[in-house]
């Protein structure tokens, strides 16, 4: 189960979050869709511990493992994986 109990966050006077209580149950799938800059990546960088509430908390129910897989490509030259042709 994953809880967010009285969520804040804001960039300067901008508030993407005030007072957000949330629960996903285990097995449980969401999706989240919404307009750019509306705080959706703000949300799943807190959920993977990139960033932090200004006040509040999220419970991961003693989840130590998050993964997180971003829209576009993230790594740099010397890590991709490119495939031998024989």
């Amino acid at each position: 189960m994953l809880k967010f109990i009285n969520i804040h966050k804001s960039f300067g006077s901008l508030k993407l979050f005030s007072d957000f209580n949330y629960c996903i149950e285990d097995g449980h799938f969401v999706c989240i869709c919404g307009a750019s800059g509306i705080g959706k990546t703000t949300f799943l960088q807190m959920v993977a511990g990139i960033s932090k509430p200004d006040k509040g908390t999220i419970d991961l129910n003693g989840c130590s493992r998050i993964g997180y897989v971003f829209q576009e490509p993230r790594l740099p030259p010397s890590k991709l994986i490119l495939p031998v042709c024989p």
